[in-house]
């Protein structure tokens, strides 16, 4: 076992990729990644994160790295509801996220302790190779040269296996560029990664120490053998291109194709517009006062952070969730604070800073690191506008309906030809991983990257041909693949409309059988996309985001006015409210819950309601004021048995009572229901099912506590089936008995928005479906086509 990793972020996104990268450094190290709230907005969530320490905790501690401050906070409350024991074995670095991660997997990897990975993590903020000499043993007691055989040489993966392999021994160990001089420690794998020795260059490995002779002869076994590469063996994603310059020779002759990547679907013609930047303008010299500069560039980050604060609460949120932790890199601050110190002005200190940084990711062979350049130049062209003006480090905007040209993209690049509308994206270099390429595809720009320098050669205006599916660029195309493009982009468009009328239409099955497809929401915002998705309604509203990460409970009067918000933004649909559902995987500090206690298997959902009538009081006179303005249900959740639907049922009517006699406006909720999520509830349905008007299966729990498997744990995910005979059987037993009673079945977990789960679940007798809002129109869709 190894000391577990947890990544705690604001975004969800960015957690999970800086997981998936610090995976590649090492073997048996468990990373688990704790990014974005429940909802899947930007923020933190207090029990992902005790969760995730928990998972990552397997007996030798776990180090928590987190993006920004207020994510250091909720995993320092998370700490606090750890067993005294656990707690000793759980520390917080003071670490960049992803150098610190990369650095203690790596760390962990080679059987490290938990105190060993804290300071190996909370070492890699530097990043960069020491200048030659400052890493090269004066008086080795040992040294090996070696040609590196592998093609990308010392990459993420192979710098990570020489730390581990060096756990163990003591020796001060270095590798140098016999070529250049550059050298690094090779117990860091940031710098050794930025040595940028890629392959057929010669390395010396030098050490000094007790196990000096050992050490040396580890790394160059590991060298000669190309670190388990083969020879010709390079990772699926190619390398990050150097900068493209613009080609010298003739623009391509008309009908020329050009072929690169295909990263975002889809085919345009139009007018090509070259994107051209702005080269900042700043002061030369030294002789500024330190602490002025100082200043003026604190507010300039400080306006900079607002802006991405604004960007990062947005659909697109996570790429600039995660350049707000660019924007305070402790690199790029040390080398803009010496710069500072040498007397240069705060825009030429930054932009010598971000510079160098850029520089030395892009030089990386290893693309997700040289991915990230283009990032770092778009957090400094955003500091550099406030500090020098907005044109300082702007494009101009090209027309509307032009696929743009560029040597490569940024992700404001993206963003603002996409408020320009233009029709696509052609580049010369590129790499489908980078984040301008992710947001190009949330929006659904077509893109075309890695065209070379010849797609800078063409004239602006020129009429080109994109191919977003099969990586194209058509010059000047003949009539003839015009005539074939224009049509192929009439299908294309058809079929799009095609969907989105069937989205708006209330749900059917081709014999025209009625079924509601609807949402599931905790926010206005998911409310409001629900309803653009052609949602009919809400079919579970969760309430645990009023409760979650608080230490105090939600009044009455908040309650009403967060779910009214949501109700409003369904514009007359109606809407489901699901009762707290608190325990288990959603722990609220408020409520003081215990993990055992409050588990899975102890009190939680309606038990816990029940047991707690100082919560579920204020909770459904809530939703009864809420009634009297809106088409409003409610839905009790985790109900095993009878009378606990009858002792919900009987509390609602209390708190109808009582609102009456206090003469506070209230309504009856439209429905009552429960959520079968108990295979007992689905085995023997019929008492049940006559005292509720609906039943919701939560597909996610039912199949859980039915097959005996946590769908979050690898090690029994095989277990985890929806398509399993037993869940079929129980949904089928339920609709039976429903269907006796007068009373609908609906399925609301993640099974009602697969469109092969929804076909089989309607079969099954399910007349309602309720789903994340984007995959509301591919359910019609097949819907439309399915028989009952």
């Amino acid at each position: 076992m190894a000391v577990g990793i947890v990544i705690v972020s604001h975004s969800d996104l960015l957690a999970r990729g800086v997981a998936e990268l610090a995976g590649e450094m090492a073997e048996g190290v468990t990373l688990v990644a704790a990014g974005g709230t429940d909802d899947g907005s930007i923020g933190t969530s207090f029990d992902r994160v005790l969760a995730a320490i928990t998972e990552a905790d397997t007996g030798e501690g776990a180090l928590v790295l987190a993006d920004l401050g207020s994510a250091e906070l909720t995993a320092e409350q998370a700490f606090e509801f750890l067993d005294p024991e656990q707690a000793e074995r759980v520390a917080l670095a003071n670490a960049p996220i992803a150098e610190g991660a990369i650095a203690a997997a790596a760390t962990a990897g080679g059987g490290a302790s938990l105190a060993e990975v804290l300071a190996a993590a909370e070492a890699a903020g530097g990043g960069a190779a020491a200048d030659a000499g400052e890493a090269v043993l004066a008086e080795p007691d040992v040294r090996e040269r070696v040609v590196l055989p592998n093609p990308l040489g010392l990459h993420a993966r192979p710098a990570s296996h020489v730390v581990a392999a060096l756990r163990n021994l003591d020796a001060e160990v270095h590798i140098a560029r016999t070529d250049t001089g550059a050298g690094a420690s090779a117990r860091s794998v940031l710098d050794v990664v930025a040595l940028g020795a890629t392959g057929g260059v010669e390395v010396e490995i030098a050490a000094q120490g007790v196990d000096a002779v050992e050490a040396v002869e580890r790394v160059a076994a590991m060298a000669r053998e190309g670190f388990g590469e083969a020879a010709g063996e390079a990772p699926v994603e190619e390398p990050e291109p150097a900068p493209v310059e613009r080609a010298s020779d003739r623009p391509p002759a008309a009908g020329t194709t050009l072929t690169g990547r295909a990263v975002v679907a889809g085919t345009v013609i139009g007018p090509l517009a070259e994107l051209r930047r702005a080269v900042p303008a700043v002061p030369e010299g030294t002789g500024f006062d330190p602490e002025e500069q100082r200043r003026a560039l604190a507010a300039a980050r400080d306006a900079a952070r607002d802006e991405l604060e604004q960007l990062a609460a947005g659909p697109e949120g996570a790429i600039f969730a995660m350049h707000l932790v660019l924007l305070d890199d402790p690199a790029l601050s040390a080398a803009v604070d010496e710069a500072l110190d040498e007397g240069l002005a705060a825009s030429a200190a930054w932009l010598r800073g971000v510079t160098a940084q850029e520089e030395l990711l892009a030089s990386m062979a290893d693309a997700a690191f040289a991915a990230r350049a283009l990032d770092v130049r778009d957090v400094g062209d955003r500091v550099l506008r406030q500090l020098l003006g907005r044109e300082a480090t702007g494009v101009a905007a090209p027309p509307a309906g032009a696929i743009v040209a560029a040597s490569d993209l940024t992700p404001s690049d993206v963003t603002q030809c996409a408020d320009a509308d233009i029709a696509g994206f052609a580049t010369a270099a590129g790499s489908q991983t980078s984040h301008a390429a992710i947001l190009a595809r949330n929006l659904g720009i077509p893109l075309v990257m890695r065209l070379g320098p010849a797609v800078l050669a063409i004239a602006d205006g020129t009429e080109v041909i994109l191919d977003g599916d099969a990586g194209e660029l058509v010059v000047a195309p003949d009539a003839e693949r015009r005539a074939a493009a224009t049509a192929a982009i009439a299908a294309a468009e058809a079929e799009a409309e095609a969907a989105r009328r069937v989205a708006a239409e209330p749900g059917r099955l081709a014999d025209g059988t009625r079924v509601v497809v609807a949402a599931n929401a905790s926010s206005p915002v998911e409310a409001r996309r629900a309803v653009a998705e052609g949602a009919e309604g809400i079919g579970l509203l969760r309430t645990e985001f009023l409760y979650l990460e608080r230490t105090d409970l939600p009044s009455e009067d908040e309650q009403v006015a967060e779910l009214a918000e949501i109700c409003e933004a369904m514009e007359g649909r109606p809407v489901i409210v699901r009762t707290l559902d608190a325990g288990g995987d959603k722990p609220a500090p408020a409520l003081d819950l215990d993990p055992v206690r409050h588990g899975f298997l102890g009190q939680r959902g309606l038990r816990l309601s029940l047991a707690r009538p100082e919560v579920f009081q204020p909770q459904l006179r809530a939703i009864l004021r809420l009634a009297a303005a809106y088409e409003v249900g409610v839905m009790f959740p985790m109900v095993t048995d009878v009378s606990e639907v009858r002792r919900a049922k009987a509390a609602l009517a209390e708190a109808a009572a009582a609102l009456e006699a206090e003469g506070v406006p209230h309504g009856e909720p439209t429905e009552v229901g429960v959520m079968v999520e108990v295979p007992a509830a689905a085995v023997a349905p019929q008492d049940l099912v006559a005292e509720v008007d609906f039943c919701s299966v939560g597909s996610n729990d039912l199949i859980a506590y039915t097959m005996a498997a946590d769908r979050t744990l690898e090690e029994v995910a095989e277990y985890y089936r929806p398509e399993h005979p037993a869940i079929d059987q129980l949904v089928a037993w339920l609709c039976d008995a429903a269907a006796d009673a007068g009373c609908w079945v609906g399925v609301c977990g993640e099974m009602a928005g697969d469109p092969d789960h929804a076909a089989r679940l309607v079969g099954l007798g399910v007349r309602e479906l309720s789903m994340a809002a984007g995959s509301i129109p591919a359910v019609k869709a097949r819907l439309r086509e399915t028989s009952p």
